[in-house]
C-alpha cells in the first residue's frame, strides 16, 4: 500500500471517531437532557462524610422554615400559671401567654439555636436555650416556675427617715386593691410579689409623692418622699367674720421651674391642682398639706355666695405657709325662665349652675332648677364677667356667658334652649376657639381650633396670653382667661399674645359659636 493511500484511510478513520462519538453521548441523554440515573453497581465507592449542615441564624423571614412549641406553665405544686408571657428572646413580635389552665402554644419559632423566656407575675423568670429544631415540628415543653419572694421596701423622707403610714400603690396596676398598702411605724411595706415590674409610688399628705420606681423583687426598693409643703388660712365675709362651711381647692398651679419653654406642653397636674377639702370650722381655717413647690392660687365657695380667690401664693419646697385669706362676698342673684327656643313654652327641671372650668369643681358652687312654669332663681352669683350652663333632658346645653350681677341685688335672665338633634354637640358656646392651659409662664393656648377665629387670626398653639382687652393677663388663671374671652356672637376681643422665640402680637378676634 502506497504511502499516500495509507494517509488517506488514516484521515477517514479519524472522520469516522469524531462522528460517531458525539452520537454515543446524544443517545444516552434523555431529551430533557438531563444524565442517565446511575445503574447500581457491585461495589459502592466509599462513601464521603457528610458536610455539616449550616446553623440556622434568626431572622425576620426564617429561610429555613419555622416550629411550634407547645406545653403547660406550671407553679411549684403543678397548678397551672395563667397569663404567664412566653417569649424568644430577640424576637419582639414572637411571644404568647398562657391560658387559665397553664397552656401555651408558640407558633412560627425559627429552627435555630435560640432562648425561650417565661415571666408571670409573682415568678421568677426562667430562660431556657433551644436547641436547632425540624421544619414543620410541634415540640412539647412544659415548664415549672419558681415562687418568687414578695416585694419589700421602705418609705424615706427627703432626710432619709422613715415615714409610717405612706401609702405605695403600682400606678400602672391601678385595677388591683392587692397591689396597695401602707408602710408600717418603720416605713417598711410587702406587697405580693406579682408587683414585681410595676411602677410604684408613694403618696403621704404631708410630703411631696414620691417618683416613680420599678419595684423589683425582695427587700431592695427605697420610695423617697419630696419636701411637702403646706398653705394654710382663713375664709371669711367681707365684714371679716368667718365662713364656717366651706370648699377650698387649688384652682391654679405652676411649677417651680421657671426655665420651662413656652414651647413646652402644659403642665401635667402635680400634688397640687386637683386637691379639694370640704371643711367646717367655727374660725373658717383651713389647710392644704403636702403641697408641690410652685405657685399657687386658690378658691373657697360657700352656699348662697359666689366664689373667692386667694392672691397668688408662691410655695418653696417644703414650705409652710399661713396667714392666706379668702374672702366670700355677698352674691347678687340671677332669676329668669328657661323657654323652648322653637315653640317659646316653659322647660320644667331644667339646671341652671355657674360654669366653673376650675378643676376640682367647688361642691357649693351655685345651682338652681326651674320649677313647673320655667321659672329659676340662681343665688350666689358673682359680680361678673361670668357664665352660666343650662341644660335640660333631651335639649342642646347651653354656656351663656358675660352675664353680671350685683353684691345683694337680682338680674333678669331668660335662656332658651334648642332640642338637641342627630349630630348636634350636647354643648353650645361661644368663644375664640382655642382650648387654654396653665405652664410655668402663665395661661398659653394649648390648641387652636382649625377653622375657628383664633386660626384666621394668626394665633397658634403656645401663644401666652398678655394683654386682653386692655387688662393684664400676667398671673391670670384659666378659669379668669375663659371668662373674658366668651362673649356673644360676632363680639370682639383684642389680645396681645407673646410667642415662643420672642416678639408679641396684637389681633382682633371676633367670637364665634362652638358646638361639642
Amino acid at each position: 500500500m502506497t504511502a499516500g493511500r495509507r494517509g488517506w484511510l488514516s484521515a477517514l478513520w479519524v472522520c469516522l471517531g469524531l462522528l460517531i462519538v458525539p452520537l454515543t453521548v446524544l443517545l444516552l441523554l434523555d431529551p430533557s437532557g438531563r444524565p442517565p440515573r446511575a445503574m447500581p453497581v457491585s461495589s459502592p465507592p466509599a462513601a464521603q462524610p457528610p458536610s455539616p449542615p449550616p446553623r440556622a441564624l434568626p431572622s425576620p423571614e426564617a429561610p429555613g422554615g419555622v416550629r411550634t412549641f407547645v406545653g403547660t406553665i406550671s407553679d411549684e405544686g403543678d397548678g397551672p400559671v395563667e397569663e404567664a408571657e412566653i417569649a424568644i428572646t430577640g424576637w419582639g413580635r414572637l411571644r404568647t401567654f398562657s391560658d387559665a389552665e397553664g397552656a401555651y402554644r408558640l407558633r412560627s419559632v425559627p429552627l435555630g439555636e435560640l432562648e425561650l423566656v417565661i415571666n408571670a407575675p409573682g415568678f421568677w423568670e426562667e430562660r431556657l436555650p433551644l436547641g436547632v429544631g425540624v421544619r414543620g415540628a410541634v415540640e412539647r415543653l412544659d415548664v415549672q416556675l419558681e415562687s418568687a419572694p414578695p416585694v419589700e421596701g421602705i418609705v424615706v423622707d427627703t432626710a432619709g427617715k422613715p415615714v409610717a403610714q405612706a401609702r405605695v400603690t403600682c400606678t400602672d396596676r391601678g385595677g388591683d386593691p392587692a397591689l396597695a398598702t401602707r408602710t408600717a411605724t418603720d416605713g417598711r411595706f410587702t406587697l405580693p410579689a406579682r408587683a414585681a415590674g410595676c411602677r410604684g409610688t408613694a403618696k403621704h399628705a404631708a410630703f411631696g409623692d414620691s417618683r416613680e420606681v420599678v419595684l423589683q423583687v425582695g427587700d431592695g426598693n427605697r420610695l423617697q418622699l419630696g419636701d411637702g409643703g403646706a398653705i394654710a388660712g382663713v375664709v371669711v365675709d367681707e365684714d371679716g367674720s368667718p365662713i364656717k362651711r366651706f370648699a377650698v381647692a387649688v384652682e391654679s398651679h405652676r411649677k417651680a421651674d421657671r426655665s420651662q419653654s413656652l414651647r413646652a406642653s402644659p403642665q401635667r397636674a402635680g400634688r397640687g391642682r386637683g386637691i379639694r377639702e370640704d371643711v367646717v370650722d367655727d374660725n373658717g381655717r383651713f389647710e392644704l398639706r403636702g403641697l408641690d413647690a410652685g405657685t399657687y392660687v386658690l378658691t373657697a365657695s360657700a352656699d348662697g355666695r359666689p366664689p373667692g380667690r386667694s392672691d397668688r401664693i408662691t410655695l418653696d419646697p417644703g414650705e409652710q405657709v399661713r396667714g392666706v385669706r379668702i374672702v366670700l362676698t355677698t352674691g347678687g342673684t340671677l332669676r329668669g325662665a328657661v323657654l323652648d327656643a322653637e315653640t317659646g313654652e316653659a322647660i320644667a327641671d331644667a339646671v341652671v349652675v355657674l360654669d366653673g372650668v376650675s378643676r376640682p369643681r367647688p361642691r357649693r358652687t351655685a345651682v338652681a332648677r326651674s320649677d313647673e312654669a320655667g321659672h329659676y332663681e340662681l343665688p350666689g352669683a358673682p359680680a361678673g364677667p361670668f357664665s352660666v350652663r343650662v341644660s335640660a333632658a333631651g335639649y342642646q346645653s347651653r354656656v351663656v356667658p358675660s352675664l353680671r350681677t350685683q353684691p345683694g341685688g337680682t338680674t333678669q335672665r331668660d335662656f332658651e334652649l334648642r332640642l338637641r338633634g342627630e349630630g348636634d354637640g350636647e354643648v353650645e358656646y361661644t368663644g375664640i376657639g382655642a382650648m387654654l392651659a396653665t405652664t410655668s409662664e402663665g395661661v398659653v393656648l394649648a390648641m387652636v381650633m382649625s377653622g375657628g377665629p383664633a386660626e384666621g387670626a394668626g394665633l397658634k398653639a403656645q401663644d401666652l396670653l398678655v394683654v386682653v382687652d386692655g387688662q393684664d393677663a400676667t398671673g391670670w388663671t384659666v378659669t379668669q382667661a375663659v371668662q373674658h374671652l366668651r362673649g356673644p356672637v360676632g363680639t370682639r376681643v383684642s389680645l396681645r399674645v407673646r410667642r415662643a422665640g420672642g416678639g408679641e402680637h396684637e389681633v382682633v378676634i371676633s367670637r364665634a359659636k362652638f358646638a361639642r
